[in-house]
């Protein structure tokens, strides 16, 4: 029984959405890694080196041509991949309660009338006679 909930409660986090087709695990990757990132031959036209001059120049940082093309080509890239998260549809998910979807908490209520573990009450001085040394009404602990 324990396991067929814990089963249930991963398969409906893992698939943490409203529709019945996706509490069955997928035949297939339905993307790739490759489909983040922009093709060799595609140009990418967010941010331009003159952008990146600009700012550079505003930090007050000298760059030559070279790293200049290399920050343009990393920042086209970032944005590239930016733009297609942008426009992933998350219409049907369900945004989970917690960030590690196998961890089941259960917490009891603190009632008033509950028993406490060991209703055995040990009077003060009782307690203080098994001390080797005391003050007052206080425990000593020795360093």
């Amino acid at each position: 029984m324990f396991k067929a909930f814990c089963r249930k409660q991963i398969t409906v986090r893992l698939f943490s959405t409203k529709s019945k087709s996706a509490l069955i695990f997928a035949n297939g990757p339905e993307w790739s890694v490759s489909d983040l990132l922009p093709k060799q031959n595609e140009k990418l036209d967010y941010f331009q080196q003159d952008d990146v001059q600009k700012l550079s120049k505003q930090s007050g940082l000298l760059h030559d041509k070279k790293t200049v093309e290399e920050m343009a080509g990393s920042i086209n890239q970032l944005l590239y991949f930016i733009n297609h998260i942008k426009n992933i549809n998350t219409k049907d998910v369900v945004p989970l309660e917690r960030l590690s979807p196998n961890l089941y908490i259960d917490y009891k209520e603190n009632e008033a009338d509950q028993k406490p573990i060991n209703s055995e009450h040990i009077d003060r001085e009782r307690a203080l006679s098994n001390s080797k040394t005391t003050i007052d009404s206080f425990f000593v602990v020795e360093k």
